[in-house]
């Protein structure tokens, strides 16, 4: 029946069309209003925004061609609290956007759809899009046959999934249509992405939460009419919430708002005329120009090059000689002016600076952030000129071409720099160019896909080249490049690199292949199957290097393999024989198995299962093999998480690892960021320090190490110039940025130029000659360590822009002169004789700058949230030092503290934010008067001090956190406020002025000396002693060798003296030349076999006899007993600690300590009350037992016993009651060079070379 009812509806609708459209030489005028809002959603909290008012008119020029036309255009701002404030007018903004904006616009319009949009040349895009957004609401597909239905369908949003539902057809005449548009199912949408190429996308974890949703909804009133449709009404809704964590926890919320509503139609009666017009594309929103307009940054941008350089002057001097914390968020300003500076802007301003090393500097630095062409071009004019010092053109390479943008034709204009002179003329600018055009074209594909491979073409040619002449260091550095490039297309190159892979194969060295197997690392992201397939070759390949297996297993893990790839891998290792590489596999198994990352759900679950099918096979192998270790953690409230992993390659041949390498790791908002690596390739290292040494008797005397020095010595005349003795490389968000060779000839120009016989060439006389004249150093350093933005459109046609800078300005500043008694007469032994006096004061910190943007940012105006923090480090120093090494004495003054410093703070703070070129308004999002009873305050302000009244300093703390938050919003809301903290030195208030601090340190007589030489050789007898006895393969010879060891050591023993072996002054100096402070004394009194030391602190002040004494007594058994008293003449307080080992040869070798004490002061009890409420939780969470017994009242003791190679029993006793835990799991054990070298070479039944 209801379906016969629509039916006759939809019948009778047949005389009175649906679909609606515009008639032509009528003339529609609407009602318009858009307003948007940022904030958190949530009352009486603060919100910023603009509404837009005005009359929109719309003429039928023809039957598919409209013009628009807008008059009484009213531009208000928004910041306060809804329901309290209101909008504001903003008349020079009206002004400016009515004077583009009362010009007509011509539009076509065709079955309810907007085509193409014209308007005149002048008419900027900002305006443009605003008419979008109000053409938006007239454009909607409506069907007269469904009443709900779904389509992808074109929208200021780009190409997206919509759904329809009408209704009102059966109530009567006026039909109500609801659009909602999905803007997460786009096939094209409006958005971009701007410095995120290096932060890979997770969908992993953005299955466990998002960090930003969107809805979209559009509500039409349609009235039938025997010509068409006609749109009485219609408005727009989207509601944005995003968070930097996870937005089921709180987040912020933009609402745009928009409606027309009909108030007229009447006829045309005289053609309209308009000037001339240009195509501005259809209705989907067109994308800005945003690089000059950062949203955390409005100015006025007229003369830009006059600007910029009275900026830089100011930069430059206000941070000359300390970094400034008012004048680093001007760096920011400072780069927007540059990026729209004309190139000839540029030539003036390097006239000006070149001559000044400082505003040179600042000038350089700042412009390698323009990320355009001109910048391109600037350096290519410094190149050829030769204006450039190789520091300055890395310097300038490196952050210019990382961080320009990665267009086709920008890519292409990099290329210029591969065919310079200049840059061929230093071996580390030219790295810094191929490594760096890798990095572009890894961006370039990050934004154009499918990449095309005339971008890597250059890296491909110079890796062929370079096999093709055997060349193995441009082999490595256009692999390197390569790795950074991350092109698919590059495979079949690197291929040829790789043993048992490539169609020609050729002998490569170790470091080629090791370059060529990481050239695949980011390409697993990209191509992981290709990868997969290669890493699984190399590792199955078991006649291959270990090292080489290794690091094919490291990139086959990037490529997150299959459960099936890592069951493969599985398989083979039952059957593996090299040590080595089992024991790596193994244990970077069982770090994946403990993973909580998302990225890793399944490969964990795969993981696990592996561990346990090797556990019985390598599960016991310890620290002397080849190791991976991987520690991340990963918080779903958060979105946020850490990975930490490091690799250590060994081999069977070397006690000494082939290869170190860390990585670090960061999860958030969605994306993987590889924040820094570091690795070291010891080849030569390895070579150089290898244990093959025929007379070494393993008893480290003078002959062992002479036959270490001969074979080293011999080793070294062989090796050759260019073979890299040790290498080492740095990556950033994965990008090879540097990497260096040290080679045999590099080592000898640098001992050359410390000990050359010539007092000229002698780097350290120079050095020590500018000391004496009066040195100063002035070094600063501002770089723009981060810069992503999003952008996203919305319906009232403004940009949505997430944006994260993050900026520091780093600062050193010396000044130092050197004054030697008597003179120097050209030999530098002279120092160890004479008197050597140093003054130096100066500064080194850094300020840090972290903007977080979300809202609407144009060239016209600014609104939305903002979270701002900044991190200012200062550490000052002035201070006079003397020095006399022939008297063993060192004095160092101190001026004392005369006005507060303060030393480190964070300060941040989340504003809602309205701005324009001639207008800014900020407020605290968070207000302080809630009237809401489920809004919570906090906010508490702490200082704590420790006061040093003898020196006259006060140490504080500071803190100040006001909080306005709702539960269900952690941990959004936690961050909400303000905040405040610093670390601060002050002069103490009431007491006695301190004129300067005096540290004294002076060692005992020649003959105390002597002793302490001995007491160094008995150390190092007992080590050996030592050594001897955890020989578990020799334990009878190692035994007699420890009876006759200790006849020897008691021999050397030293008499007592009663001169102080080390004697150590802190005092504080007043006007009146009293002293205050401490007067440290440590003693060395051998007694036969009992080695005896005692240390005496004793107060100096007026009035006052504390002091602390502390005697300390080793004996042959390795039985230490510390007997400690203090107070008055030592004599208010006293405790004792003993410790004692027992022989490793014991079944169990065990370690007991005990702690004993008879009076000690009010507050040590309390903290150890303390202490001991605290153990029992925290031991059963390590999975201790807890027994009940009473232990004696003043003591605590531990044992510690190893009844296995890998496990531990522990028990602590304290007063109430005991903890005890067997077999704790122990993996880590003392690495052993005697078993290293005892393995050199060696082969395991069952498993083949180790």
């Amino acid at each position: 029946m209801r379906g016969l009812l629509l039916l006759c509806c939809l019948v009778a609708l047949a005389s009175k069309s649906l679909l609606y459209s515009f008639i032509h030489k009528k003339i529609y005028e609407y009602k318009y209003e858009g307003t948007v809002n940022f904030g958190l959603g949530a009352p009486n909290l603060t919100e910023s925004g603009v509404r837009i008012q005005c009359t929109v008119k719309i003429t039928g020029l023809s039957t598919q061609a409209f013009t628009l036309q807008v008059t009484n255009l009213s531009f208000e701002e928004f910041n306060g609290i809804q329901g309290k404030d209101g909008y504001k007018a903003s008349s020079k903004l009206t002004k400016r956007i009515a004077a583009q904006l009362s010009k007509p616009f011509l539009f076509d319009h065709s079955n309810g759809h907007v085509g193409d949009i014209h308007a005149s040349p002048e008419v900027s895009e900002t305006i443009v899009n605003m008419v979008r957004g109000m053409l938006d609401l007239l454009h909607a597909t409506v069907k007269t046959t469904q009443l709900v239905y779904e389509l992808e369908e074109i929208g200021i949003h780009g190409i997206c999934q919509t759904n329809y539902a009408i209704e009102g057809i059966p109530e009567g005449e006026d039909v109500t249509v609801t659009q909602v548009v999905d803007v997460s199912n786009c096939r094209e949408k409006a958005e971009m992405y701007k410095g995120m190429a290096a932060a890979m996308p997770d969908k992993s974890s953005r299955q466990r939460g998002q960090s930003v949703i969107s809805t979209v909804r559009y509500v039409y009133n349609i009235k039938p009419t025997p010509d068409g449709g006609l749109i009485t009404r219609a408005e727009g809704l989207e509601q944005q919430f995003f968070s930097p964590f996870n937005v089921k926890r709180g987040s912020f919320r933009m609402q745009a708002k928009k409606e027309i509503s009909l108030v007229t139609v009447t006829d045309l009666h005289s053609p309209v005329t308009f000037e001339t017009v240009t195509n501005k594309g259809n209705i989907v929103y067109k994308f800005v120009s945003s690089e000059a307009y950062p949203p955390i940054i409005m100015q006025n941008l007229q003369d830009p090059t006059v600007t910029a350089i009275e900026l830089i002057k100011r930069l430059a001097q206000a941070n000359n000689y300390r970094v400034d914390n008012a004048t680093t968020e001007d760096a920011m300003k400072l780069y927007q002016l540059l990026r729209i500076t004309p190139y000839e802007g540029f030539e003036i301003m390097w006239k000006q600076f070149q001559t000044n090393d400082v505003q040179r500097r600042w000038f350089l630095d700042m412009i390698a952030e323009v990320n355009d062409e001109k910048i391109l071009k600037f350096l290519e004019a410094r190149f050829v000129a030769g204006h450039l010092t190789a520091n300055e053109a890395v310097q300038a390479l490196v952050i210019a071409i990382n961080h320009l943008q990665a267009t086709p034709e920008l890519v292409e204009k990099a290329k210029k720099f591969f065919d310079m002179p200049f840059t061929r003329s230093n071996v580390y600018v030219w790295q810094t160019v191929v490594l760096s055009y890798g990095s572009l074209v890894y961006k370039h594909c990050a934004y154009y896909t499918p990449c095309p491979v005339i971008a890597v073409q250059p890296l491909l040619d110079m890796a062929m080249e370079a096999l093709r002449k055997n060349n193995e260091t441009d082999m490595v550095l256009s692999l390197k490049a390569l790795g950074n490039a991350g092109h698919p297309s590059s495979i079949k190159t690197i291929m040829r690199f790789l043993p048992g892979i490539a169609a020609s194969p050729v002998s490569l060295p170790a470091r080629v292949q090791s370059a060529a197997v990481q050239a695949m690392r980011l390409i697993a992201a990209r191509d992981p199957l290709s990868v997969q397939d290669i890493a699984m070759s190399l590792f199955l390949q078991k006649n291959l290097d270990s090292e080489l297996r290794m690091l094919a297993l490291m990139i086959l893990f990037d490529a997150q393999p299959s459960m099936g790839v890592v069951s493969t891998v599985t398989v083979h290792l039952q059957e593996e024989t090299d040590l080595h590489v089992g024991s790596f596999a193994y244990s970077y198994l069982k770090s994946l198995a403990s993973s909580r990352t998302p990225e890793n759900t399944f490969l964990s679950t795969a993981s696990t299962l592996a561990v346990r099918i090797l556990a019985p096979k390598f599960g016991r192998l310890d620290y002397h093999h080849s190791k991976a270790s991987r520690h991340d953690w990963f918080d779903d409230n958060f979105l946020l998480g850490t990975a930490i992993e490091g690799f250590l390659l060994k081999n069977a041949t070397s006690i000494f690892p082939t290869e170190m390498v860390a990585k670090s790791k960061l999860y958030a908002i969605g994306r993987i960021m590889q924040l820094t690596e570091m690795g070291i390739r010891a080849d030569g290292l390895k070579e150089l320090l290898n244990t093959s040494i025929p007379v070494f008797k393993e008893q480290f005397n003078f002959s062992d190490f002479q036959a270490i020095f001969n074979k080293v010595q011999n080793y070294w005349d062989a090796l050759p110039n260019e073979k890299p003795v040790l290498s080492a490389y740095s990556r950033v968000s994965g990008q090879e940025w540097f990497f260096t060779d040290i080679t045999k000839e590099f080592i000898r120009d640098m001992i050359t130029a410390i000990s050359s016989t010539e007092r000229k060439d002698i780097y350290m006389w120079r050095a020590i000659e500018n000391l004496q004249k009066g040195f100063s150093w002035r070094w600063t350093k501002p770089f723009l360590n981060f810069e992503a933005r999003y952008f996203q459109a919305t319906i009232m046609g403004f940009p949505l822009e997430i944006s994260k800078y993050y900026h520091a300005v780093t600062g050193i500043s010396i000044d130092a002169k050197l004054s030697v008694s008597p003179p120097m007469n050209g030999q530098l032994s002279q120092l160890l004789s004479s008197k050597v006096s140093l003054d130096s004061s100066g500064f080194m910190g850094f300020t840090k700058d972290l903007w977080i943007f979300y809202g609407i940012n144009t060239e016209l105006f600014q609104s939305g949230s903002e979270f701002k923090t900044k991190m200012p480090l200062s550490l000052p120093w002035d201070f006079s030092a003397k020095i006399n090494i022939g008297q063993r004495k060192f004095e160092i003054d101190f001026p004392a503290c005369k006005k507060e410093i303060e030393f480190f703070s964070v300060r941040y703070v989340i504003d809602g934010l309205i701005s324009s070129p001639d207008i800014k308004a900020m407020s605290w999002i968070v207000n302080q008067i809630s009237f809401s009873s489920h809004l919570n305050l906090w906010h508490p302000q702490t200082k704590m001090c420790a006061k040093s009244n003898m020196y006259g300093l006060d140490l504080c703390v500071e803190a100040d956190v006001r909080r306005q938050y709702y539960h269900r919003d952690y941990p959004l809301s936690y961050f909400l406020g303000y905040t405040y903290m610093a670390l601060k030195l002050s002069p103490a208030q009431g007491v006695t002025a301190v004129d300067k601090i005096h540290f004294e340190a002076s060692a005992g007589s020649s003959q105390q000396t002597m002793a302490t030489q001995q007491l160094l050789n008995i150390l190092r007898k007992l080590s050996k002693k030592a050594f001897l006895r955890v020989q578990q393969d020799s334990q009878s010879s190692s035994a007699e060798e420890y009876q006759t060891a200790h006849p020897d050591i008691e021999m050397e023993a030293l008499n007592s003296t009663a001169e102080a072996l080390l004697n150590i002054k802190a005092f504080a100096l007043s006007a009146n030349q009293n002293q205050q402070g401490y007067d440290v004394s440590l003693y060395y009194r051998p007694e036969g076999n009992i080695s005896n030391d005692q240390l005496i602190v004793s107060q100096i002040a007026k009035d006052t006899n504390w002091k602390m004494c502390a005697d300390a007594v080793l004996d042959a058994e390795a039985t230490v007993k510390a007997h400690i008293r203090w107070g008055a003449e030592c004599q208010s307080f006293e405790m004792s600690v003993s410790a004692t080992a027992s022989s490793p040869w014991d079944v169990r070798p065990a370690i007991n300590a005990t702690v004993h004490w008879t009076k000690i002061p009010d507050d040590l009890t309390a903290v150890g009350s303390r202490v001991e409420k605290y153990i029992p939780g925290m031991a059963f969470l390590l999975g201790f037992y807890q027994q009940q017994e009473k232990n004696p009242l003043q003591e605590v003791s531990v044992s510690i016993a190893a009844p296995s190679a890998d496990s531990i029993d522990v028990k602590i006793k304290v007063p109430e009651y005991t903890v005890y835990r067997e077999a704790f799991p122990f993996p880590v054990q003392p690495a052993n060079f005697l078993e290293f070298y005892s393995m050199r070479n060696e082969t395991i039944q069952g498993f083949g070379q180790a």
